[in-house]
């Protein structure tokens, strides 16, 4: 189960102290950033076949920014707390936890006999205490016997048969067995006793212990009616030389049919251990569990038989092989993977995988066949001509593991050559948009010359998707090709707005390029506005450096738009001419140091106005710098930490961006503290949950409303937020105008 979103600290009730309410509990430590969200889960478990599975959830306390707890000898739980926000306070605070209906009375002798030690109690005191209701006494009694090398009395005790004495005797005698004092007269009867979690434990010991003798009875032990010693036996087998467990082994998978994951993994570890010729054989056997079990076996030992199974009639089959291959990077396997790539009924993730391993193995003719056919499925298609894209440079990191496996720069010539004569089968065959957007990024980033034309077309018709036509106009810039000029006349009188602001951004590399970007300056639309600023910046003209400087003092005076200034701000820093930097100095000057506090929207002017909701979109979820889906939510997806955002866009711009390079500031109401000192003396903080009238009303750690009289507060203070300060810092301008905007976008109604 998913359980949490910050776990930072766990542990289990020993059985003393709280009460029976928490017998097999786990404690779990929720860390959210912020107290308002944070406490401590409580977790139950129910044995479910040979695992577990969660059988209630509950919260120890809560609203209190938990970093680990602990139960202590005396009883009680102990928790630390960050006290607020994710940065280094220099202070914190330890709670003490305890059920006060709850008379303390194992606790005291756990305390006494921890204090004493328990090196002073005899062999007899010491196999008493493996019955002790508390579950660390009962470990250190089961240590110290364990120690003093008593054989007999562990012996005596798992005799028995039966509950947790005989459990810690069964371990202890593992412990003598592990350190080379054979024990197999004491554990290997054990695998026949009535107590299911004594036949699975001495399974596991004799396995631990590698115990030759034990093997008969590990055998039998594979057809016991319950899973979990099935499971033990299994594993303990894996660890024994000899194969005559194979059988039984099989049949124990059969018998299983997948139904207990944990059972299966058991045998899959056993399979493991007897070597590929055995498992290579279960690729023809007629159950699917058996040859799924053998592949898994083949994939822990990385050997390349485990190919035989790509050709398997059990699709989830077909897909274990294929992970095993790509995922644990099977070299020898990897042709054969690629070979798949022709099948279109395949599964997403086989798909993927096979076009990775042609990526891997420099099958460019492959790939290029697989985006020009129609019967494949777009996301592969596209899929494909990404990885034809980035053939000459390919990153280190495997495409679909996200590994470091780098296998060097190549000939991008090779991938042009394979894709150049299916362009037209692409870009003109009705193929869907995200293919051609991915063709035409292809076309660029090969500099493949003998598309220009193609180009072209795609650019003059206005049938055509929008965002095609710009791509296609953008990959006529990046070609440098001589129909550019042609294409940014024809772009820059269409009625798209995007392909007018992408042909204003190339008019720089065109003829007649400054006019074009005075007109655009003059009466085009804010995006070629912006485009044409930008474009200003990289033109090697002087009037280029003549038209900046004006704008530039413009804009210093208050005479241009802020959505313009990031253009401005970018395209000045560019250029060395003694106006530009003189006036690109003093609209700086008009900017107070954005490092300093308080927040000052001045600072930030640029970034409020004028930004991409789609790329900013795209920053929203997929920033590893920003990271914001992590906490927070907009239309169900992303994380729970911080408030969900979407109804973001009902806030001014102002708020956001603050919101953003200033979290402080307005904490979102329930997720900020409040910290009152009063004048009786102490202080007390919490969320508040009411403000009105001559009291204030606060949730306290524990969870209690604690009502505070006005007129017995000296100073208010508020709690931090839970989202770190300064992502500004770390983030360039445009991407955080560009989350603003986004973010300004998100107008679901506030009421839902």
């Amino acid at each position: 189960a998913n359980i949490g979103n910050g776990p930072s600290g766990l542990t289990y009730y020993p059985g003393t102290g709280l009460g029976d309410a928490y017998n097999n509990t786990f404690l779990m430590c929720d860390f959210r950033g912020g107290p308002a969200n944070s406490g401590v889960h409580t977790i139950r478990m129910q044995p479910n076949g040979a695992h577990f599975k969660v059988e209630s959830t509950g919260r120890l306390i809560w609203r209190v920014l938990v970093t680990d707890v602990e139960f202590g000898y005396d009883g009680h739980v102990y928790i630390s707390d960050w006290v607020n926000g994710w940065g280094m306070p220099g202070k914190g605070r330890i709670y003490r936890i305890s059920n006060p209906t709850v008379a303390q009375t194992n606790a005291p002798s756990v305390q006494e006999l921890f204090q004493k030690g328990f090196d002073k109690i005899n062999n007899n005191g010491l196999v008493n205490l493996l019955a002790h209701g508390d579950m660390r006494v009962r470990q250190a009694a089961q240590f110290e016997l364990v120690k003093r090398g008593a054989a007999a009395d562990l012996g005596a005790a798992a005799k028995k048969g039966r509950g947790l004495p005989a459990l810690h005797a069964t371990w202890g005698l593992g412990q003598l067995a592990r350190s080379g004092r054979n024990q197999d007269a004491r554990l290997i009867p054990l695998l026949n006793y009535v107590d299911v979690e004594i036949r699975a434990n001495a399974a596991k010991m004799l396995g631990d212990a590698k115990s030759v003798a034990a093997r008969s009875g590990l055998i039998k032990q594979l057809s016991d009616t319950n899973p979990r010693v099935r499971a033990q036996a299994a594993i303990a087998l894996g660890k024994l030389p000899g194969d005559d467990h194979l059988k039984p082994l099989l049949d124990m998978i059969r018998a299983n049919a997948d139904k207990d994951p944990i059972e299966r993994h058991a045998a899959v570890m056993a399979l493991a251990n007897l070597g590929p010729r055995h498992c290579a054989d279960l690729s023809q056997d007629k159950s699917p569990a058996v040859r799924l079990a053998g592949l898994l076996a083949l994939r822990r030992q990385g050997h390349p038989s485990v190919a035989r199974f790509l050709n398997d009639s059990q699709p989830d089959i077909v897909l274990e092989a294929a992970r095993a291959i790509a995922d644990e990077h099977i070299e020898a396997a990897m042709p054969a993977l690629a070979k798949l790539a022709t099948n279109a009924k395949l599964a997403k993730p086989v798909m993927r995988r096979a076009l990775n391993a042609n990526f891997r193995t420099s099958n460019a003719n492959a790939l290029a066949a697989v985006a020009a056919n129609a019967t494949q499925a777009a996301l592969a298609r596209a899929e494909a001509l990404n990885m034809l894209a980035g053939w000459a440079n390919p990153s280190g990191r495997d495409r679909v593991t996200g590994l470091w496996r780098p296998f060097g720069k190549r000939d991008g010539e090779a991938a042009a050559r394979a894709l150049a004569p299916r362009l037209g089968n692409i870009l003109n065959g009705g193929a869907p948009v995200d293919v051609r957007l991915q063709a035409l990024a292809a076309v660029s980033k090969l500099r493949i010359q003998s598309a220009g034309g193609l180009l072209l077309g795609l650019v003059k018709d206005p049938k055509e998707d929008g965002r095609v036509r710009v791509e296609a106009l953008n990959a006529l810039g990046a070609l440098d090709d001589v129909r550019l000029g042609e294409a940014v006349v024809l772009a820059s009188k269409d009625g798209n707005g995007r392909l007018r602001q992408a042909a204003t951004r190339l008019a720089g590399k065109v003829k007649d390029a400054m006019p074009r970007l005075k007109a655009a300056l003059e009466k085009g639309s804010l995006g070629e506005q912006q485009a044409a600023l930008a474009a200003l910046g990289d033109l090697e003209h002087n009037a280029a450096d003549t038209l900046l400087a004006v704008w530039l003092k413009n804009a210093a005076e208050g005479k241009v738009a802020g959505e313009l200034h990031l253009e401005l701000l970018e395209s000045g820093a560019k250029r060395k001419n003694a106006a530009v930097v003189a006036n690109l100095k003093a609209l700086r000057s008009k900017q107070p140091d954005p490092t300093k506090e308080p927040f000052n929207p001045a600072a930030f002017a640029e970034a409020l106005e004028g930004g991409d909701a789609t790329r900013g979109r795209t920053l929203f979820y997929e920033s590893l710098t920003l990271q914001c889906a992590r906490c927070h939510r907009v239309g169900g997806q992303g994380g729970e930490v911080g408030p969900a955002l979407d109804a973001a866009g009902h806030q001014p711009r102002l708020h956001l961006l603050e919101s953003i390079v200033n979290p402080n500031a307005k904490v979102t109401q329930g997720f900020e503290t409040t910290v009152l000192d009063l004048k009786e003396g102490g202080n007390v903080a919490g969320i508040v949950k009411n403000d009105s009238g001559d009291s204030i009303s606060l949730i306290g750690a524990d969870g209690k409303i604690l009502k505070v009289a006005k007129t017995n507060i000296a100073s208010r203070k508020k709690g931090v937020s839970s989202m770190p300060p300064g992502l500004h810092l770390t983030i360039p301008r445009r991407d955080l105008r560009d989350l603003v905007e986004f973010l300004s976008s998100l107008k679901a109604n506030p009421k839902n």
